[in-house]
């Protein structure tokens, strides 16, 4: 089994066999786990500065670091050029409080709960993410009805040709958020709302992106870039 298909199932199993093996403890666990990705930040717009804010803790080995949110009818692509997910990110991403920021905290890195990508969330029953090879879903319920939220569910060939383009040909890492059918319409609208009220002097107080691209059903909506110049002052 290639090496990052096996980390993803390791993962799942490891999550399975706690689940399996403690209902009660399962139980309780799922609660606080809703909690903190829907129920702390009850702004439908939270999670976009979450996604900016992950992107910025995040390095790229190109002149201009770019992140870009791609909406169409069935939910939103989150393309960032970094260099891609490494194990431990991996890792911190399908638990909780367990961000590889932490570590990371006097380089500058915004971030330190490890839940921030959870908040995803609000819009979505199903997020997915392509990074360095890394193809996995997490999904709020089980076929039971119960829910999960950190368990990891990799993306096979046959799989990933439902998903978008942007995400089966990802070159760094992408993020695709389908709607909740359960209110798909009302959060498109919304979200439409809240993806064009970023600011564009937010840049001004990020280290690493240079760039922030808006499209909507392939039309560009904004395309904010930082300029600097800096001298050894």
């Amino acid at each position: 089994m290639d090496e990052k298909r096996k980390l993803i199932e390791q993962i799942k199993n490891k999550w399975l066999e706690r689940k399996n093996g403690d209902i009660d403890w399962w139980e309780q666990f799922q609660g606080s786990s809703k909690e903190l990705s829907e129920g702390i930040n009850s702004e439908n717009s939270h999670f976009i500065y979450e996604l900016i804010q992950n992107a910025e803790d995040t390095k790229s080995d190109k002149t201009e670091h770019v992140l870009e949110f791609i909406l169409d009818k069935d939910g939103l692509i989150v393309f960032n050029n970094e260099v891609g997910f490494t194990a431990e990110q991996i890792k911190a991403i399908c638990s909780y409080a367990k961000s590889t920021k932490k570590k990371e905290k006097n380089k500058g890195f915004i971030g330190e709960k490890g839940i921030g990508f959870k908040s995803v969330f609000k819009i979505t029953d199903r997020p997915a993410i392509n990074s360095n090879g890394y193809r996995f879903y997490f999904r709020r319920l089980d076929e039971e009805g119960n829910t999960e939220y950190v368990i990891p569910h990799w993306i096979d060939d046959n799989e990933i040709k439902k998903y978008p383009l942007k995400f089966q040909q990802n070159t760094h890492t992408t993020i695709y958020l389908p709607f909740s059918k359960r209110k798909k319409e009302k959060q498109l609208e919304k979200l439409r709302e809240n993806i064009k009220d970023i600011e564009p002097i937010i840049l001004l107080f990020l280290k690493e992106l240079t760039t922030i691209k808006i499209s909507e059903f392939n039309k560009t909506v904004s395309n904010i870039k930082k300029i600097s110049t800096e001298d050894e002052n």
